[in-house]
């Protein structure tokens, strides 16, 4: 990094932050806001990143400043956040040097004052933001003195936020301009971007962009945000997309080759040349923003830009892609699991990546990180606001007038589009965070690694049955089940109705009911409006805490597999003490059900004790067969 660069963007450690400089917040920046989840959220991230045995970097984010004359950084993003650390380190015992004040705002001040003297008055955020952090760290280490020794530790240190210093000549009006049309954080992916750019040759870094940028967008397809002359090139053939795409492109620079981009040199002038050489860095995108307002980024108008929705972020996407990148350059296993699922620890991740300063592993990620997107595009379940059945799974092609156009990935089959659309989405809702999302990571690496592409709804159905009686049913570990592919496990009870998981109210997983929908569906071939929905709750059919006048039941038939069922948390809670007659009523009345074991349980005339286990029974019957592979007739 040039030494004018570098001087606009540090990295500081919290102790750094809070003894080096004085930061004003000025009196156009909005009250502190924070309030019990965003700073109950930061702490349980920091003691997330913490315990990482690597002990390495927790990135926190960016703060955007501006040097006055008198030296005072005039804070001009990142306020909530610097504010926040501030009245943590007060929370834990930190050293600070009163480094922060607020222009303008008297009662801001005297708060800090405040907490520092033991004179609460609970008079405005910042000092209940104090009583909240208090609080969760009482919580998490009331009574673990050394964990809170080393939390403390790991906060000063280890943690790291990345100050960018504005030039001199900066026109705030502009840059705010700017930051409300981009949003207000430079996120992870963007700085990660940047950090992995510097590794590569100039000639290199603009193909890098063109892959990195149509990639981030999650919801709209790939292959649809570049250049309609390297789109045809790259994966088309004859107007019909190029399934076998990567048979023919086999690296970076094969994709190279044909892309009608010039190198960075060529292509951008040379005011802004220091922004796109090997010593880019962190967020020198911005400064080139705020330094050229005649900067526009090229969109490529695609009609549907604005259609899809995915089932993940970039950031939480891109964890996926290092465990895929690792295990194709055949690192062990245990590297591999220790890659966390969860973007919290993006830029820690990839920090040895980019310290290994190798062109050629940085171009062999580009590669997979650009299949596995391309993948995922076509065999990953998206939402679509334009269809009634609300579940996509589509690939783009040409129409007769040369735009693109989407049809379904299983075109040439109907019921094999209907039931990969049925079990993915099933995968989906069971587990609808954007992080850990397990299932996804063993579909991509399904996909990329071993194409199951070939025998796709088959290698599902296996998963399905591995999530079921080897995870849930055998206590096997997520990541061995799906790295190691074992065998798949009977139920180890002899008697299957006694599962314990099956039988534990409100705790049976959510896969598990969504598993058995899945089955009826196939099974039954019928309900041909049925679709997967976020149902968050487990109703029990028969109430737990019945209406004056209804008889109680034993708990343990209440908490039985054949009571139980799952529904959407606003008829649970608006039916939960109801009976079973006044529950089906109301769902004969909507025209409507939210799950076909439901169905089945509605079907029945009464209901109590001898229904309950004879509906259990039946149930656990049909989730309890291996699935019948592939078979879509």
């Amino acid at each position: 990094m040039n030494s004018q660069m570098s001087e606009q963007i540090k990295a500081l450690n919290i102790s750094t932050l809070l003894t080096v400089g004085h930061y004003i917040i000025p009196i156009y920046q909005r009250n502190y806001a924070w309030g019990k989840e965003e700073i109950e959220l930061l702490i349980q991230d920091i003691k997330i990143a913490s315990e990482n045995k690597e002990n390495n970097n927790y990135y926190i984010g960016s703060l955007i400043v501006y040097q006055r004359d008198d030296g005072q950084f005039e804070v001009i993003d990142g306020q909530q956040r610097l504010t926040t650390l501030h009245i943590l380190a007060l929370a834990c015992g930190i050293k600070r040097n009163n480094n922060l004040s607020f222009e303008h705002r008297r009662n801001s001040d005297e708060s800090f004052k405040n907490i520092e003297n033991k004179e609460l008055r609970y008079a405005s955020n910042i000092e209940i933001g104090f009583q909240y952090a208090q609080s969760e760290l009482d919580k998490l280490f009331g009574k673990k003195p050394e964990e809170l020794t080393k939390f403390k530790k790991f906060l000063q240190n280890n943690v790291i936020i990345l100050r960018t210093q504005v030039p001199p000549e900066t026109d705030l009006n502009h840059y705010f301009e700017i930051m409300n049309n981009r949003g207000e954080q430079l996120e992870k992916h963007e700085v990660l971007k940047a950090n992995l750019m510097s590794v590569l040759n100039p000639d290199d870094q603009n193909v890098f962009a063109t892959i990195w940028d149509a990639c981030s967008d999650m919801n709209r397809y790939a292959v649809a945000s570049f250049k309609k002359e390297d789109r045809d090139k790259l994966f088309f053939k004859d107007k019909e997309l190029n399934i076998k795409y990567f048979d023919v492109f086999k690296s970076f620079d094969d994709i190279k080759k044909v892309m009608s981009i010039k190198s960075s040199s060529e292509n951008i002038s040379s005011d802004h040349q220091e922004n796109t050489e090997k010593s880019t860095q962190g967020m020198s995108r911005i400064l080139s923003i705020i330094k050229d307002k005649n900067i526009k980024f090229t969109e490529y108008y695609d009609n549907n830009a604005e259609r899809f929705n995915s089932v993940i972020n970039f950031s939480n996407f891109l964890m996926h892609i290092l465990r895929l990148y690792l295990e194709q350059e055949n690192k062990t296993a245990s590297s591999i699991e220790k890659i966390s699922l969860d973007d919290k620890f993006l830029l820690t991740y990839f920090d040895s990546l980019v310290k290994e300063n190798n062109i050629d592993e940085v171009k062999k990620f580009a590669f997979i990180l650009l299949k596995t997107r391309f993948l995922f595009d076509l065999y990953v379940v998206k939402t679509d606001s334009t269809e009634k059945e609300h579940w996509s799974l589509k690939m783009p092609q040409y129409d007769t007038n040369n735009s693109l156009y989407y049809k379904n990935t299983f075109d040439n089959s109907e019921k094999e589009q209907d039931c990969v659309l049925m079990i993915l989405s099933m995968f989906h809702t069971s587990y609808p965070s954007r992080n850990y999302k397990n299932w996804l990571y063993a579909v991509l690496r399904g996909l990329v690694l071993n194409e199951w592409s070939k025998k796709y709804l088959e290698k599902l159905e296996i998963l399905s049955d591995r999530f079921y009686f080897n995870i849930y049913q055998n206590s096997q570990d997520f990541f061995d089940v799906i790295y190691n592919e074992p065998d798949i496990l009977d139920s180890p009870n002899k008697n299957d109705e006694d599962t314990e998981i099956l039988h534990c109210g409100v705790n049976v997983p959510h896969f598990i009911f969504n598993r058995l929908d899945y089955l009826l569906w196939k099974k039954e071939q019928k309900h041909k409006e049925f679709r997967f929905t976020f149902r968050g709750s487990v109703e029990h059919y028969y109430p737990q805490n019945p209406l004056d006048g209804i008889p109680s039941l034993d708990k343990k038939v209440l908490d039985n597999f054949g009571n139980l069922c799952l529904v959407s948390r606003e008829k649970n809670a608006k039916l939960s003490n109801h009976t079973p007659e006044a529950k089906k009523d109301y769902y004969l009345k909507s025209g409507k059900y939210d799950s076909l074991k439901q169905k089945r349980m509605m079907e029945s005339s009464s209901w109590g004790k001898n229904y309950i286990l004879a509906h259990s029974a039946e149930m656990i019957k049909i989730l309890n067969q291996k699935t019948p592979y592939s078979t879509v007739s």
